[in-house]
């Protein structure tokens, strides 16, 4: 480049010094809504308004047959309220009553003190109005059903489920909804997979959870009979149901590892799971009344490590793994399931959808590893439901 006079250089260096600016302008922007990002992903992280633990790594554990919460503090209505040492609730700590219930969710919740800054510490069974605190937040939950011990079939009991325990800095990414909307979304119902995994799984196979196609929802809750195909789904409306409520279909390794501990079915006894060769149909997921199963299934041995239950056994589950085979031309038998009728395509080559666990009258074959890689995903049937996953936040 040549310069012929001192306006070249001048106009030039206006130029120049445009494009910085606009250059510096538009990175500014770009900075602001990082940071704008930013700061609203850490709300969510430091617990939706302020919530936080003394310590990075800390979170609320089972201990003993109670809950230890670390200490925190958190902005309540009037002030901030501030734990100092860490405190274990039992039930002891229960707005009402003097049992944990059996198969249900609890919800920790903390209120401002009569004086002082340390806040009031309940259990409730309520998601929304725990009795007798004044303006409460809830901190956490837990699940309280089945825990497994050993890989001793009969090594049961009753108690929080470990990997149910969560809390506002460390719990499924699915529970925002819960926490926004109580009424319409399930708060709690899941466990992790193992300590220290990313993923949590349903710990009761998906029963219905109402609204409306194509925004039907469904639910992990005991005592419910599993979907499946006598409600017309199929694997790909187990995946859209699964989406409306924030979660997803689980992959077989995860699968496998929140399955783990659950006993190998069995032929001629309900004991393990509901397997015996002679069952005919499913039962309610769990179910805890001889009446809905029989004496030997209501003992909960279909229990995992994780505290999922019926892995083995009652329905086979689809889930999110697949596999194909090659095809010679377009088949029209996809248009299936309980949104028929509205036109999705042809499929060239068999998309297989995989199976796990067993079904009702599988016996010896129903097990924590066991697969079935045999189903396309637009299949109908009464034997297949399935179970949700979802990423911690």
């Amino acid at each position: 480049m040549s310069w012929q006079n001192i306006s070249d250089v001048t106009d030039f260096a206006d130029t120049v010094s445009a494009d910085i600016f606009n250059q510096l302008v538009d990175n500014t922007e770009y900075l602001k809504a990082e940071h704008e990002t930013l700061v609203s992903r850490v709300d969510v992280l430091s617990g939706l308004g302020g919530f936080a633990f003394a310590s990075m790594f800390a979170k609320i554990t089972k201990s003993g047959s109670g809950v230890q919460v670390p200490s925190f503090r958190i902005p309540l209505t009037t002030m901030t309220a501030i734990l100092e040492s860490a405190a274990t609730l039992t039930v002891s700590d229960l707005d009402t009553g003097t049992a944990f219930t059996f198969g249900a969710d609890h919800y920790i919740w903390a209120g401002e003190p009569s004086s002082g800054t340390v806040p009031v510490l309940k259990i409730s069974l309520s998601p929304t109005t725990p009795a007798g605190m004044t303006n409460p937040r809830i901190i956490g939950g837990f699940h309280y059903g089945k825990i497994r011990n050993s890989f001793t079939a009969s090594d049961v009991a009753d108690g929080i489920v470990e990997g149910s325990v969560w809390d506002l800095e460390n719990m499924p990414e699915c529970y925002l909804l819960g926490l926004a909307d109580p009424s319409t979304y399930q708060l709690g119902g899941m466990s992790r997979i193992a300590p220290g995994h990313r993923t949590w799984i349903d710990i009761y196979l998906a029963s219905d959870g109402g609204g409306t196609l194509p925004r039907k929802k469904a639910y992990s809750k005991i005592n419910q009979l599993p979907l499946t195909g006598t409600e017309s789904l199929n694997g790909y409306d187990f995946m859209i149901r699964a989406a409306n409520v924030g979660k997803r279909l689980a992959f077989y390794d995860e699968w496998t590892v929140g399955a783990l501990g659950s006993p190998q079915g069995l032929d001629g006894s309900n004991l393990n799971g509901w397997t015996k060769t002679s069952n005919t149909a499913r039962v309610k997921a769990a179910a805890t009344l001889a009446a809905d199963a029989d004496a030997n299934y209501i003992l909960g041995y279909n229990t995992s490590f994780a505290g999922l239950r019926d892995c083995v056994g009652n329905v086979w589950e689809w889930l999110a793994s697949n596999g194909g085979a090659a095809g010679s031309g377009w088949t029209n038998d996809i248009n299936t399931g309980e949104l028929a009728g509205n036109g999705f395509g042809q499929r060239y080559g068999s998309p297989y959808q995989l199976l796990a666990g067993g079904g009702w009258d599988n016996g010896v074959f129903a097990g924590s590893r066991a697969v079935n890689v045999n189903y396309l995903a637009a299949y109908v049937t009464s034997s297949v439901g399935s179970r949700f996953a979802c990423d911690s936040l």
